[in-house]
């Protein structure tokens, strides 16, 4: 059976566009978390790869850290398929003049279904603690009929 690359390269024969996409993809995740997460998007134009930045203290903490950055695009010239027709002589950063939205990650609502039956001893002495596992064992029987 055919890979989705393989079926590809047979529908469009030109995918220069796409292999420079699957390239981007590739560099960005030899990246460090920090920086990947703050580059919006990337293009190559006349053998320049630019990196556009959210935020002005990325593009300086990548302009900072250059030597890494030119070490990471040459392993992914030697090591990726996809960016070895590529010709990246260097790379520039820039941050974007348009506002980002903050993506606000909901978190889903996790429901447990009761695994007691509320069937227990209370064996303690006390009336405080007693009266606090009452209220415990009414509420696990309370939980198990919903």
């Amino acid at each position: 059976m055919k890979n989705v690359k393989s079926i590809l390269n047979h529908i469009f024969p030109n995918t220069k566009k796409l292999n420079e996409h699957r390239c981007f993809n590739k560099i960005l995740s030899l990246f460090p978390k920090n920086l990947k997460n703050h580059i919006l998007f990337c293009y190559i134009k006349n053998q320049i790869i630019f990196f556009v930045t959210d935020h002005p203290a990325i593009k300086m903490e990548i302009n900072y850290n250059k030597k890494l950055i030119n070490e990471l695009l040459n392993i992914a010239k030697k090591n990726f398929s996809e960016c070895k027709e590529l010709d990246i002589r260097e790379f520039k950063v820039f941050v974007s003049n348009k506002i980002v939205q903050n993506k606000k990650e909901t978190k889903p609502i996790l429901y447990y279904s009761e695994k007691s039956n509320g069937d227990f001893i209370i064996s303690t002495n006390f009336k405080e603690l007693k009266d606090i596992f009452e209220k415990i064992k009414s509420k696990i029987k309370e939980n198990k009929k919903k």
